[in-house]
């Protein structure tokens, strides 16, 4: 970008704590360039937690993210006029959507950025916003396009002490844990429980590392995943706790205590990556390419084996996006969901695997 550095920029991300911690490299990357520069997030108030204690930022603008999901205008004039306050020179849109970049604009932001087809006015957008990229990449190219060079693509989350002692009082002493995450795939936009793995898979996978390794599991996710956990813990032929609906970093604490963790595509699958857990992740109508990070020897992902697989957002090269889940459209395949192909037994060799190469480094 031309032209002198930002002194006010507003960083745009609505929903998806896992595409709030994909874009923490890219806030970071902006702190650094523009070191005198306010740093002002505008999150929905669901993912702002992602957030907290990160140095990185000024201000955290947690919003009703439903006044643009269910199209409240009159509310959404009313933030737009509020944003005009802080005169932002630039807002950089973690988001493909247009509607956002317009609503920068009405916000009074001189500069707009984002991802997917550029607009008219764009100061920088990402072209082949179609292909499969991680993208943590994808979003730090777009923030080099505004002269904010990359400053490496680990993702950004802080555990306070408080959140440490909590994890580690709720565990107890003694013993090594496998932490279970089998919500994942419901946020304020969507929900695609499709990308679960079968609730039965969780129970019969504790079960039997437990039995075998002496694995004691533990369950974490929302208050929303409650249910889930507790039949989990009905279904399986051994002990399992329940940590679901702790605060996000105590969970996160308790992904770094644990020996394994499993999950689906889901925020705790970013939280473990970062925290350095070793990391199960189970995929089916998602493209891991554009979630996961390349070369990363404490993970491990099991993917459906379907030719149809993936066909959610960023699909496979060549399928027509028509087609995709990306487009709202439901799996028109009669047979059982893709992640209910995945065999428990795959899973365990895959656990096996992680389990005796050790920790990571």
């Amino acid at each position: 970008m031309s032209g002198p550095a930002p002194r006010r920029v507003l960083a745009v991300r609505l929903h998806g704590l896992g595409d709030l911690l994909m874009a923490t490299p890219a806030l970071r990357a902006m702190r650094r360039a523009w070191p005198e520069a306010e740093l002002t997030a505008l999150v929905g108030r669901s993912i702002a937690p992602a957030l907290a204690g990160n140095p990185n930022l000024d201000r955290v603008l947690a919003i009703d993210e439903q006044d643009f999901f269910k199209r409240r205008p009159l509310r959404l004039l009313r933030l737009a006029l509020s944003l005009r306050s802080g005169r932002f020179d630039l807002a950089v849109v973690f988001s493909r959507s247009p509607a956002l970049r317009h609503f920068a604009r009405l916000a009074g932001c001189r500069r707009v950025a984002g991802l997917g087809r550029p607009g008219p006015g764009d100061e920088a957008a990402i072209a082949d916003w179609r292909e499969t990229e991680y993208q943590v990449s994808e979003q730090l190219r777009l923030v080099e396009a505004l002269g904010a060079p990359a400053a490496g693509e680990e993702m950004d989350f802080f555990i306070p002490p408080e959140a440490r002692a909590k994890a580690a009082e709720l565990l107890g002493s003694g013993g090594d844990w496998v932490c279970l995450a089998p919500g994942g795939g419901v946020n304020a936009a969507s929900a695609m429980t499709e990308r679960r793995w079968p609730l039965a898979g969780f129970a019969r996978l504790a079960e039997v590392l437990h039995r075998d390794r002496g694995l004691k599991p533990v369950v974490v996710g929302g208050r929303e995943d409650g249910p889930l956990a507790r039949q989990l813990a009905r279904w399986a032929n051994c002990p399992v706790l329940d940590a679901t609906g702790q605060r996000l970093d105590v969970s996160a604490a308790l992904l770094a205590l644990s020996r394994l963790v499993v999950c689906n595509d889901s925020a705790p699958l970013h939280l473990a990556l970062i925290v350095g857990a070793p990391t199960l992740a189970l995929f089916g109508p998602s493209n891991h390419v554009a979630v996961v990070p390349p070369g990363r020897a404490d993970l491990r992902v099991v993917r459906s084996g379907r030719d149809c697989s993936p066909c959610f957002w960023q699909a496979k090269p060549g399928m027509d996006p028509r087609l995709g889940r990306g487009w709202g459209l439901p799996c028109g395949d009669e047979l059982p969901r893709c992640l209910a192909e995945i065999e428990v037994e795959q899973v365990l060799a895959a656990a096996g695997d992680l389990l005796e190469a050790g920790p990571a480094g």
